[in-house]
C-alpha cells in the first residue's frame, strides 16, 4: 500500500516541517497580517485568507494552531465581551477547513480521493478547480460572520472597534529560509506540471522525494523531525486505500449503489451533482465528519462515490470522487477552536456558535462545490451524462 499517493503525503509533511522549523511560516504570515490595517472586517478577511493559504501547505490541523498564536496579541487588547474575539477564532477554524480542500497535500482526505481516481488528477487541474471554490467559500463565510457577529461594534455601543496592528518581524531572510523557499517552489511547480513531464521525471510520488533529499540531506531537518511526522495519518490513509479496495471487491456497497442511483435516475448533469452533494453533506458529513474527523469521513465515503460513479453511464467515478473529497472538507470547523480561552479562562466559543455558524458555513461551502466546482470540473474535461437518458451537451 506504499503508493505514490502516500509518498506525496510524506513529501507534504517534509515541506511543512521545514517551513515550520525555519520560522518561514511565521515570518510570511506576520508580514501579510501587518498590511491588514485596523478595520475589523478587513483584519478578519486577511486572517481568514492567511489561515486558508497556510492550511494548503502545513496541513489544516497545524495552520489554525499557528494562526491562533499569531492573533493572540489582538485578542488580548479587545474590550471585554467584544464580539470580534469569538468571530476571529471561529473564522480561523472555518478558513482552515476550506484550506483543507485547496491542494492535494493539504489534508489526508484529498490524498485518499486522489488514490481512488483512475487516472489520478494532476495538481494543475486540482488547483484550477479547488482554488476558485476556496476563494469564493472564504468570501461567503466572511460575509456570514460579519452578519452574525457584527464584529465592528463595541460591546456597549458608542463607536466602532479598532484593531491593534500586528507588527511584522524585522529579521531578514536567512540563507536557510531562502533555500527552503526555493525547494518548496520548485517542488510545487513540478507537481503542477507533473502531467506534462511524467514521461521524463515520473509521477507525483517521485517528485515528492525532492524536498526529502533537499532538506534532510542539507541538515535543515534531522532524524528527530522525521520521527515527529504524523505517521498515524499515513497509516490512516493507507487503511483508507485498503478499505476502498476491500469494499470494491466485496460488493458491500451494492445496496447503497442501487439506492443512490434511484435518487439520480433521469436527472440532468447538475441534478446528479446536487443530489450527490446533498447525500454526502447531510447523510454522512454532518454525522461522520463533524463527530469523528474529515479523514475518516473520506475513508468511508470515497469508496461509495467510486462505486456509484462507476455504475453511471460513461463511468463518472472520478467526478463523484472529486466532489466527495472536496465536500469532506466542508464539515464543522477545526475543533482546536473549541479550546481557545480568553485572559479570564472563558471559552471564546460555545456550542451555539458552532451550530449557528458552522452549519450554514458547511452548506455554503458545499454549495460552492456543487455549482462553481461542477462548472470548473466540466471545464477541465470531467462531465456526466443524463442518468437513464441521453447525454447532455
Amino acid at each position: 500500500m506504499f503508493s505514490p499517493t502516500i509518498m506525496l503525503l510524506i513529501g507534504g509533511f517534509t515541506i511543512a516541517a521545514a517551513v515550520s522549523k525555519t520560522n518561514l511560516d511565521r515570518t510570511l504570515i506576520t508580514r501579510v497580517l501587518s498590511l491588514a490595517g485596523t478595520r475589523p472586517s478587513v483584519v478578519l478577511l486577511a486572517v481568514m485568507g492567511v489561515a486558508c493559504f497556510a492550511s494548503m501547505w502545513i496541513s489544516n490541523v497545524a495552520a489554525p494552531t499557528l494562526c491562533f498564536t499569531l492573533v493572540r496579541p489582538i485578542l488580548r487588547t479587545l474590550p471585554p465581551r467584544a464580539s470580534f474575539g469569538p468571530c476571529l477564532v471561529l473564522a480561523i477554524a472555518l478558513a482552515a477547513n476550506i484550506g483543507g480542500q485547496s491542494s492535494p497535500i493539504s489534508s489526508p482526505q484529498n490524498l485518499i480521493a486522489l488514490q481512488a481516481m483512475e487516472p489520478p488528477l494532476d495538481w494543475g487541474r486540482w488547483l484550477l478547480v479547488a482554488l476558485p471554490i476556496s476563494g469564493m467559500s472564504i468570501v461567503l463565510i466572511w460575509l456570514l460572520l460579519l452578519i452574525s457577529y457584527r464584529p465592528s461594534r463595541l460591546p456597549m455601543g458608542g463607536g466602532s472597534l479598532e484593531i491593534k496592528s500586528i507588527r511584522p518581524t524585522r529579521e531578514r531572510f536567512t540563507m536557510k529560509q531562502w533555500w527552503v523557499t526555493l525547494v518548496c517552489l520548485v517542488t510545487i511547480f513540478l507537481w503542477v506540471i507533473e502531467h506534462e513531464i511524467e514521461e521524463w521525471i515520473g509521477d507525483m510520488g517521485v517528485i515528492a522525494i525532492i524536498p526529502i533529499i533537499a532538506f534532510f540531506g542539507t541538515g535543515v531537518l534531522k532524524k528527530d523531525d522525521f520521527e515527529q511526522f504524523l505517521w498515524s495519518v499515513v497509516f490512516l490513509a493507507m487503511g483508507g486505500i485498503a478499505l476502498g479496495k476491500g469494499v470494491t471487491s466485496s460488493g458491500l456497497l451494492d445496496n447503497m449503489d442501487v439506492l443512490i442511483r434511484a435518487l439520480v435516475n433521469g436527472r440532468s448533469e447538475i441534478g446528479v451533482v446536487v443530489v450527490l452533494t446533498t447525500v454526502v453533506l447531510v447523510s454522512d458529513i454532518c454525522l461522520v465528519s463533524t463527530f469523528i474527523s474529515h479523514t475518516i469521513a473520506s475513508v468511508l465515503l470515497v469508496p461509495i462515490a467510486k462505486a456509484v460513479g462507476g455504475n453511471l453511464p460513461g463511468n463518472q467515478a472520478n467526478l463523484l470522487i472529486f466532489i466527495t473529497g472536496l465536500v469532506c472538507s466542508t464539515g464543522f470547523p477545526n475543533q482546536t477552536a473549541a479550546t481557545q480561552e480568553d485572559e479570564m479562562g472563558q471559552l471564546y466559543l460555545t456550542n451555539v456558535d458552532f451550530l449557528k455558524n458552522g452549519v450554514p458555513a458547511s452548506v455554503l461551502a458545499a454549495l460552492m462545490v456543487s455549482t462553481l466546482g461542477y462548472a470548473l470540473m466540466k471545464l477541465i474535461g470531467m462531465s456526466i451524462e443524463r442518468v437513464g437518458g441521453s447525454s447532455v451537451s
